[in-house]
């Protein structure tokens, strides 16, 4: 632990402002943005995962910090690239363009879709009970149905247009399911593309159903 602090202590120091180096340097202006758990205040103090990893390099380094709290992600990368302060910490995601106006450090963490739980419910049985919730079961049924219900439409439109789906309502169900899926994630098959008007039309309300619902959820999240 003492090694990594150590290197990451070495590469914070390339963002600050002005080329100053580690003698220089008694206080830092860290910005950042309210994002538990990787930064919040609690008690009025500033605490979280990303801060505590910096007061720890800063109490190798005897170095004070300020913490800067911004209202949002633009307002603290836009100080750092402005030299209002002399970095930034958050749960901050490094893209191309990012790198282009300013340094990182190392990442120091993998974002993803992970489980987190209070530390005395362990074991597999807490780890299953976790993932499979009412709300994540009906969530899943419920794409079921809906992939279900697309694929049945298409066999109504296509069944007198093209051989995959020339088939009876009993031989029809996964092929027309498998149909749905595969529009949804791959963009369809080439070699069946519907051939009737209202075959043509129904994957594209389809696929225009489920981009809304995505950029509705978009929408709640601030950029990172």
């Amino acid at each position: 632990m003492h090694s990594f602090l150590t290197r990451l202590a070495t590469i914070l120091l390339c963002i600050v402002a002005g080329g100053a180096t580690a003698q220089d340097i008694e206080n830092l202006n860290i910005a950042t943005v309210t994002r538990a758990p990787f930064s919040m205040v609690e008690d009025g103090k500033d605490v979280g995962f990303s801060v505590d990893l910096l007061d720890a390099v800063a109490e190798q380094l005897n170095l004070e910090i300020t913490y800067l709290r911004k209202d949002n992600f633009a307002d603290m990368l836009s100080a750092v690239q402005a030299r209002e302060v002399d970095g930034a910490i958050a749960n901050i995601s490094i893209t191309a363009e990012r790198e282009s106006v300013m340094d990182f450090t190392q990442p120091i963490f993998d974002s993803g879709v992970q489980v987190m739980m209070p530390a005395d419910q362990s074991g597999t049985s807490a780890v299953l009970s976790a993932i499979f919730t009412r709300q994540i079961a009906l969530s899943i049924l419920g794409a079921l149905v809906l992939l279900f219900g697309g694929g049945m439409l298409m066999w109504l439109f296509e069944r007198n247009h093209q051989e995959y789906f020339k088939k009876d309502a009993k031989e029809v169900g996964f092929p027309a399911f498998w149909w749905a899926l595969n529009l949804v994630v791959n963009g369809g098959f080439e070699e069946r593309v519907p051939q009737s008007r209202g075959g043509r039309f129904q994957p594209f309300h389809c696929v225009d159903f489920c981009g809304a619902d995505h950029r509705g959820t978009d929408r709640q999240r601030d950029p990172k």
